[in-house]
């Protein structure tokens, strides 16, 4: 998707992912109201909008993530993976059933993944990444890395994946999850994404501790195997993403602390890739 193309209003399939999390005791904001529902406009907003009750605790932000939270995360996605959906990709905008607007695990990876290069999913050439700039004594071991990448991204069973799990977007309380918010960026792939970017943000050891409370058909050793993979994919698309992150993925530092999202009170546009 080109720069400067609007991003489509995802609020209608938020709520109906938050309906669905708050009937099986996950804990999600409440959704109240959102445009594209009510037809109810703001003077002075021309872009969609929506209210949701906030979320009890505070936002994990760059602290580290607890046990305790960890094993709630994983928990927690082991719900939200299970939800029933067809198709890939971004969501179709409808008020019943969570299908997929792209027909192949790849074209939904980059209807996700949209604002940036997405080496090697994208089609593009490792050399031709900004990456190769910078870290040219790792392009030759990346590079070998190709097939695996693909195989990590076409797996089954596919899920609905937050894919946007930042220190904003976790609540804790006493240590302990007290909710998920902001499923703007969800969307239908693989597992295994989520966990990619919980090792981009909060490194490799929340991963392992997230797996412990995650339940997974094919086997934890498998859906480490393709996190791996995947997190080498997100580490370099967030490197020339807005963000300007350093990814753990790719080298043993911690992460730059990420854009501050929206207040959850009341949220306008859409998020960004």
């Amino acid at each position: 998707m080109p720069a400067g193309t609007p991003r489509p209003a995802t609020y209608q399939s938020e709520f109906t992912v938050l309906h669905a999390l708050m009937e099986r005791g996950c804990p999600v904001p409440m959704p109240v109201m959102a445009s594209v529902e009510d037809n109810r406009p703001i003077p002075g907003v021309l872009e969609a909008w929506a209210v949701t009750q906030v979320s009890p605790g505070e936002p994990v932000k760059n602290s580290p993530i607890s046990s305790d939270l960890a094993h709630g995360l994983g928990r927690f996605l082991s719900i939200l993976h299970a939800l029933p959906v067809t198709g890939f990709g971004r969501f179709v905008e409808q008020p019943d059933g969570l299908t997929g607007q792209q027909e192949s695990h790849l074209e939904g990876v980059r209807a996700r993944w949209c604002w940036a290069n997405l080496w090697p999913l994208d089609g593009s050439e490792l050399r031709q990444h900004p990456f190769s700039e910078r870290r040219l004594h790792l392009t030759e071991k990346l590079q070998g890395f190709e097939e695996a990448i693909f195989n990590a991204v076409s797996d089954e069973p596919i899920a609905l994946t937050h894919s946007d799990l930042h220190g904003e977007h976790i609540f804790q309380r006493d240590g302990a999850l007290s909710g998920v918010i902001d499923f703007g960026a969800a969307f239908i792939g693989v597992p295994a994404w989520d966990f990619a970017v919980i090792a981009f943000y909060h490194g490799w050891p929340a991963v392992q501790a997230t797996v412990s409370g995650y339940v997974y058909p094919l086997g934890t050793q498998r859906l480490l195997q393709q996190t791996r993979m995947l997190a080498l994919v997100v580490g370099l698309y967030k490197l020339v993403d807005s963000h300007g992150l350093t990814p753990v993925a790719l080298e043993d530092q911690k992460p730059a602390q990420p854009q501050t999202p929206s207040p959850p009170r009341l949220r306008t546009g859409s998020p960004a890739c």
